[in-house]
């Protein structure tokens, strides 16, 4: 019985020892997606900002495009929008704002970011069938609207080089 109990003690060690050796290889501020090569599709419950409309869900554009979800309360957010154009270039953006409050610091980003379109989501469900797990968070969509790439967290011109434009 004995033997029984130090085998096990041994299987165990190792396959301790195995799994936390692998995770020296992990990024741990990296999370997959299991969204990557997902079509976007019959997505509802927007808000157009720009025509305080509802929307029946995002338009479809001939060329890759970006989805950028921010919220209001969350500083690398707002830290990151007076240089997101500049990095993004000429990419086409469609911001989607989270938050209580439709048009809190609309001024703020009148004047700091030009997004091509505006939207609040109507209800949470949305975030989640999209598979947001933090702000701010970046989609690269195709022109099809299968989504090629994501990042969560500020885009930075290093990020958006070695993530984003390889897949356009």
């Amino acid at each position: 019985m004995v033997r029984l109990y130090w085998l096990v003690s041994v299987f165990m060690s190792l396959l301790l020892v195995v799994i936390l050796f692998n995770g020296l290889y992990q990024n741990p501020s990296r999370l997959e997606s299991p969204m990557i090569g997902e079509t976007i599709t019959d997505i509802e419950g927007l808000v157009d900002l720009n025509s305080n409309a509802q929307v029946g869900g995002l338009p479809t554009l001939k060329r890759p495009y970006l989805i950028h979800i921010w919220s209001i309360w969350c500083d690398v957010c707002l830290r990151e929008i007076p240089q997101f154009s500049s990095v993004v270039g000429d990419i086409p953006v469609i911001g989607i704002k989270h938050g209580e409050d439709l048009f809190e610091y609309d001024d703020y980003f009148d004047y700091n970011w030009t997004l091509d379109l505006r939207y609040h989501p109507l209800n949470n469900p949305f975030l989640v069938d999209l598979g947001v797990v933090s702000f701010p968070e970046t989609y690269l969509v195709s022109g099809d609207g299968e989504i090629l790439a994501i990042h969560q967290g500020a885009l930075t011109e290093a990020i958006w080089e070695k993530i984003f434009v390889p897949k356009l």
